[in-house]
């Protein structure tokens, strides 16, 4: 099993959250072939749940800024404004 982990189902913040994903992830841990995460700081959140490091990866999920260079703009006089957001919507 190969699970990808983005944000306080990794976490240890505070100790009912650490006290919970250990007992949560205890199986993932003796069985899983490997995790992924977005950054290094869940990597590191992993390790202190017991995860072994040869089995954490970081797989990032931004974008390289160098591809994209800044434009200044600026808010139209008239019109509308568009933006988008991309997220996943679900429940939790």
């Amino acid at each position: 099993m190969v699970v990808h982990f983005r944000g306080r189902d990794s976490s240890t913040q505070t100790f009912k959250r650490f006290r919970k994903n250990v007992l949560r992830y205890q199986n993932l841990v003796k069985h899983g072939a490997a995790c992924f995460t977005v950054f290094h700081f869940l990597a590191d959140e992993l390790k202190k749940l017991g995860f072994k490091e040869d089995k954490i990866h970081v797989l990032y999920g931004g974008l390289d800024l160098d591809l994209y260079p800044f434009v200044q703009r600026s808010l139209p006089n008239e019109g509308e404004i568009r933006t988008l957001s991309v997220a996943r919507l679900v429940e939790k």
